[in-house]
């Protein structure tokens, strides 16, 4: 599950053009996206067409953050990180967190934790494939508020194994 995360995060990351020459090490590197010289040409895309949910948002185009928000698959989730770190949101405005700590919750990595916060079950584009564990949603629940199609991916999942919704959303 863990090398799952991983693989799927990377992917994406190529797959938007974020290089892998240690820009995600650099704590003052600065998204390409946050910046004027954005435009769609930046976007590699290998055999398979971009999914809906891979381009920058506007708040991803208009807010200069570290790029390791861009290869997060929901762009619920970047805008909900990027509202908090840039001050924009009014209901998570008090929360702190670490950047280092929720992608480590992710991927699970973080010693504490028993297993991966999201699980990838298809393609990493395809915002279907994800589930987020029970475990995720109760220490970083805020950061899903609004992603609805996690919401929704998570039960289908969840029902394909006999296990009760986490959500209770029709699909």
């Amino acid at each position: 599950m863990q090398f799952n995360g991983v693989r799927a995060l990377g992917t994406l990351g190529s797959i938007i053009g974020l290089s892998s020459d240690n820009v995600m090490d650099d704590d003052a590197a600065l998204s390409p996206f946050s910046s004027y010289t954005y435009s769609a040409q930046n976007i590699r895309v290998p055999h398979f067409r971009l999914a809906k949910s891979l381009p920058p948002t506007a708040l991803q185009r208009s807010i200069p953050h570290h790029p390791w928000i861009d290869i997060l698959p929901y762009p619920q989730i970047r805008d909900n990180l990027l509202r908090l770190e840039s001050g924009v949101s009014t209901t998570m405005e008090k929360r702190q967190y670490d950047a280092d700590s929720l992608c480590h919750w992710m991927v699970g990595l973080d010693t504490c934790q028993k297993e991966s916060g999201l699980i990838l079950w298809g393609d990493p584009w395809d915002l279907a494939s994800w589930e987020v564990t029970a475990e995720f949603l109760n220490e970083w629940g805020w950061t899903l508020e609004g992603c609805v199609d996690l919401f929704r991916s998570t039960d289908y999942w969840r029902a394909r194994r006999g296990e009760r919704p986490l959500f209770r959303m029709g699909h």
